[in-house]
């Protein structure tokens, strides 16, 4: 009878423990998930700052490590933010120019999978296209 008690506390103590390992496991994704989120979060909403402000750290700076007189600093603050304003607008068409060619290779990869699935459906008897379809759904879900 003892013996049989000690096993089942074993058992117990086996399950309880494997349990327990179980939502440790979870909780730590969860937790870097978490954190990833937030990190993501944190980034969207932080600005980029204007080119008047990247210009006038980048001035500050330079004030301060070459000792610029306040005349110098006047001059490179100016030519600091035009240059900002330049890299700005360089940035912003850019980003413009990726946004376009990433939506013309979409379509492209687009126009590709038509056109190979209209040749596929000359080759292919309806069956066998009807199950070449239905193996592409399944591949797409996981």
């Amino acid at each position: 009878m003892k013996a049989m008690n000690f096993k089942r506390a074993i058992v117990l103590l086996v399950t309880v423990g494997f349990l327990f390992a179980g939502v440790n496991a979870h909780q730590g994704r969860c937790k870097k998930h978490c954190k990833q989120k937030a990190a993501t979060e944190q980034t969207e909403k932080r600005q980029m700052p204007t080119a008047e402000e990247r210009a006038q750290k980048q001035t500050d700076r330079m004030k301060a490590s070459l000792q610029l007189t306040d005349e110098q600093a006047k001059s490179v603050q100016e030519i600091n933010v035009k240059y900002a304003k330049q890299n700005e607008e360089a940035f912003k068409q850019a980003k413009k120019e990726r946004e376009q060619r990433m939506a013309a290779a979409k379509a492209a990869r687009k126009a590709s999978r038509e056109s190979k699935e209209a040749e596929l459906k000359k080759v292919l008897t309806d069956e066998q296209f009807a199950q070449h379809q239905q193996a592409k759904q399944g591949k797409h879900r996981n």
